[in-house]
């Protein structure tokens, strides 16, 4: 438990490397102590670990410790100070690897929100970003998180800050005005320079090339690498997965296709190790596009006709008829898919 607490601080500090490999070589007994704390019915001691491990476990291993929060919600006391961490931590997990949401957390969450906001401080982030990736109320989470930015700014928390200003300039993106997004995206970059943070530092570079990637695609795929190349040094998988994909995106549309295709086949891989459908049906997506661009026809149809049947929004557009692949209402796996991706990027690269 003292580690692991330990590691939850020190992985947001300038030594994040070393908190990394000094908590993942301990990890078994991470878990084993979550399975002891949950066989000695002690959820005090069960929900500060899993308030503690986030940002280490699911960025770096998976989401295994989003299962251990949502066993340890139902028998946990709502009013306990670090349960609304846990609530993040386990619907953070949530929507991965499945689609749907998961009505207890919202029930949990509603339950947490009424806390005092120095406890929900820490995953007011989580609940959020869930809200709006959920419930598709992007200004609502933009009014959130602006609001966030100012109390983390007057606070002084500049993690936090770094977190919020990131979701200020993503919601921006989300509601098509990318533009809107670039002061925010430039302070946190700021702050998170100030930090010597590698997460934050990637986190900012990846807002930053997310929203110039249209207006200034050079400057953006600049941030983009920068901030994989940060991810990956302190074995972030999940920003370093969304950097290169978007990295992989922006070149699709504005670079070498073949360079791209060949970036894509990287995401592929690296979505399918980590077991993140959610990312994986978004890089999907920006396949077909890359697809039907170099005149793959049949294979963008094909990749289609794919995301139409798994109820994915398609950059052909809703109007477009699948033309070959499964058909609209079929039960289709991510797994098939993305053999079919593979594939058909194979052939471009």
């Amino acid at each position: 438990m003292e580690l692991a607490e330990r590691a939850a601080h020190g992985v947001q500090g300038p030594d994040e490397r070393a908190w990394v490999e000094e908590a993942l070589a301990d990890y078994d007994n991470v878990r084993a102590a979550f399975v002891q704390h949950c066989a000695d019915r002690d959820w005090d001691l069960a929900v500060r670990l899993v308030a503690a491990v986030p940002e280490l476990v699911h960025l770096r291993i998976g989401y295994e410790a989003s299962g251990w929060a949502e066993r340890v919600l139902a028998d946990a006391d709502p009013h306990h100070p670090r349960y609304v961490a846990a609530v993040g931590a386990a619907s953070r997990g949530r929507g991965t690897a499945v689609s749907s949401p998961w009505p207890r957390a919202w029930r949990a969450g509603r339950t947490a929100g009424c806390r005092p906001r120095a406890a929900r401080a820490s995953r007011t982030r989580g609940r959020a970003r869930r809200r709006r990736a959920l419930r598709g109320d992007v200004d609502r989470a933009l009014r959130h998180y602006a609001a966030a930015a100012e109390r983390a700014r007057a606070d002084g928390e500049r993690i936090r800050l770094v977190w919020t200003l990131y979701y200020v300039a993503v919601c921006q993106a989300v509601r098509r005005e990318p533009q809107k997004g670039v002061a925010a995206a430039q302070e946190c970059l700021d702050v998170a320079e100030e930090t010597a943070n590698p997460t934050a530092r990637s986190m900012a570079r990846y807002a930053l090339g997310l929203v110039l990637k249209k207006s200034e695609p050079e400057r953006a795929l600049t941030f983009l690498d920068e901030a994989a190349e940060l991810a990956a040094s302190v074995r972030n998988f999940w920003w370093h997965g969304i950097a290169m994909m978007e990295a992989a995106a922006t070149r699709a549309v504005h670079g070498d296709p073949v360079a791209a295709a060949r970036a894509f086949l990287t995401v592929l891989d690296h979505w399918d190790k980590v077991g993140d459908a959610t990312q994986q049906w978004l890089n999907l997506r920006y396949v077909a596009r890359l697809l039907n661009r170099v005149d793959a026809g049949f294979d963008a149809a094909s990749l289609h006709a794919f995301l139409v049947a798994a109820g994915k929004p398609s950059p052909l557009g809703p109007e477009r008829t699948p033309e070959a692949g499964p058909r609209p209402g079929s039960v289709v796996s991510t797994a098939a898919a993305v053999a079919h991706a593979r594939a058909a990027l194979r052939r471009v690269a």
